[in-house]
């Protein structure tokens, strides 16, 4: 069973990778330095003369050395209240901010392929689709050769690998995480409405109420 994702009406931040491996004990991640420089473009690129009026407040904007996930928590709320007043204006705003910070500030695009870990380097796949990416993870064998296709067309199916569904979709807005000395449960949240549940490293179910 699987379902075709309309990217563009999953979007809150589905790229900010530090959602993906948040840990205080790596704070100096790949991930983290991701989000902090997205944040500090954010904050003055949402200022720009003809930018929408949006009374969400970025606190982390005044903060000398903001926390990542405070980072990423207060852009998803800027944007989700974007979203849920037009939701075809966020979509096209956020590409355009998407696109002038990936061109002038976003590390991940300067680290080799090799150098990245699993996650990582499928999290920068489902966000540009570089074929330097694409041969490493192929090198890799890390996506079997029954999960491209859906990596291919955007989509998830349960029984996926949890590194075959961030290639496919990319990073996620954020992520809940369940720890147990049997076994690890992930909550990855995409959008507002769109759920995809992992538990180790297996899709186990998904949900998109869209």
């Amino acid at each position: 069973m699987d379902f075709r994702v309309t990217i563009q009406k999953l979007r809150a931040l589905s790229w900010v990778l530090a959602a993906c491996a948040m840990s205080a004990a790596h704070a100096e991640s790949l991930p983290d330095q991701i989000t902090l420089s997205q944040g500090k473009y954010f904050c003055t690129w949402k200022n720009v003369p003809g930018a929408p009026p949006n009374p969400t407040p970025t606190p982390f904007c005044a903060e000398p050395a903001p926390r990542p996930r405070d980072v990423s928590d207060q852009m998803a709320d800027w944007w989700g209240y974007l979203y849920r007043h037009d939701a075809d204006a966020a979509v096209r705003l956020q590409d355009k901010f998407r696109a002038e910070w990936s061109a002038e500030t976003d590390p991940s695009r300067k680290a080799a392929a090799a150098s990245l870990s699993n996650s990582d380097l499928c999290s920068r796949f489902g966000r540009y689709h570089a074929e330097e990416d694409r041969a490493e993870i192929r090198k890799r064998k890390i996506v079997s050769q029954s999960e491209w296709p859906l990596v291919d067309a955007h989509r998830v199916r349960v029984g996926m690998s949890e590194v075959a569904l961030l290639c496919s979709f990319g990073p996620p807005d954020s992520i809940n995480r369940t720890v147990t000395s049997a076994l690890v449960q992930k909550q990855y949240i995409y959008g507002d409405d769109s759920y995809v549940y992992v538990e180790n490293g297996r899709v186990i179910s998904f949900q998109n109420t869209q």
